[in-house]
């Protein structure tokens, strides 16, 4: 018996013939399918949703990391990369504000390569882009089958060098942070006020508390030499956060007194997110010394904002949905 006879011959059909529509087929099969796509991850992810709306654009797929709320947007093109699809990558993750960046395509051009390990290179520690070349494999007329191949991931290691010359986040240090967060979370729900209180996820500087009318953020940051207590309003529709953000000045003299002054209202039109915040400046190399003292300033004035921002909000949401609405029409007109 000779070689001929015991192995098949490796084929590689067009995908159009596996797929014929990439939103149609390929981007909901996917959706159905991320076990495929996570394995050459090397993460867990699940579909938050299909076609997630950006203004008037739409991601493909929206998802999340399994058991915490880093995000992870997906854009997928049965074609060969261009331009137009990388600055649509960017929009979706400036819009979701994700953590994970995975743009998946048949063929990538070498400039679209260097752009995201440029990216990887050059944006904060927890920001991770991916670039995943998809094929379909089929030996002699069998079906076909998937293969995902990573041909852009990030960097490990200029990731934790960025990582130590920018924010000084050692492992000790993420370790004071984790107990300022879970003396924040003790306290927060001891309070009461928070509905769906989330626990932290323990490998960050930033902890989001809570997410209110789907899209209002109660969060807690660390800096090199701060910390801040935040609300920021991260509704997809810009003219919402826009709304909301007014409502919110309208009520400032009330919501300085109750924060004891020095809101910092942070407001671009151009921008997506809106929000307001309270500082402190803190000693990093010395917050082992003064955890139990900074996780109660952070949490007396995030559970004032709570308290005080939550004010009518209901009605403000629907009114901003309702003029977000009226926004939409005219610029249509």
């Amino acid at each position: 018996m000779t070689n001929d006879t015991i192995l098949g011959v490796l084929k590689r059909p067009n995908l159009r013939t596996v797929w014929p529509h990439e939103a149609l087929n390929f981007s909901n099969w996917l959706g159905a399918n991320l076990a495929a796509l996570n394995s050459a991850l090397g993460l867990e992810l699940e579909l938050v949703r299909p076609e997630a709306p950006v203004g008037p654009f739409s991601l493909d797929l929206l998802a999340r990391v399994v058991g915490t709320q880093d995000r992870a947007v997906i854009e997928n093109q049965l074609e060969r990369t261009d331009h137009d699809h990388l600055g649509k990558l960017l929009t979706y993750t400036a819009g979701y504000d994700a953590t994970h960046v995975v743009w998946i395509s048949s063929e990538f051009r070498e400039e679209h390569r260097a752009a995201l390990d440029w990216l990887n290179n050059n944006t904060s520690p927890d920001r991770n882009f991916f670039g995943i070349l998809v094929e379909a494999l089929q030996i002699d007329d069998s079906r076909p089958a998937v293969n995902f191949r990573i041909v852009v991931s990030p960097n490990a290691w200029q990731k934790a060098a960025h990582q130590t010359a920018q924010d000084i986040n050692t492992a000790s240090d993420q370790e004071q942070l984790n107990q300022v967060f879970n003396a924040i979370y003790d306290l927060a729900k001891a309070s009461g006020l928070f509905v769906r209180l989330l626990k932290p996820l323990g490998s960050r500087s930033y902890y989001v508390l809570e997410r209110t009318h789907r899209q209002v953020e109660y969060a807690v940051a660390f800096s090199r030499d701060s910390i801040r207590a935040e609300v920021w309003l991260n509704f997809p529709e810009p003219g919402m956060n826009v709304h909301l953000f007014r409502s919110l000045k309208l009520r400032a003299e009330a919501i300085e007194r109750a924060l004891d002054g020095g809101v910092d209202w942070d407001f671009n039109e151009s921008r997506r997110r809106q929000g307001l915040r309270v500082k402190r400046e803190i000693d990093r190399g010395r917050l082992g010394e003064q955890i139990a003292d900074v996780a109660t300033w952070a949490a007396q004035k995030i559970i004032a904002f709570r308290q005080i921002a939550e004010v009518g909000l209901d009605s403000e949401v629907k009114a901003a949905l309702t003029e977000a609405a009226l926004q939409d029409d005219k610029t249509v007109e």
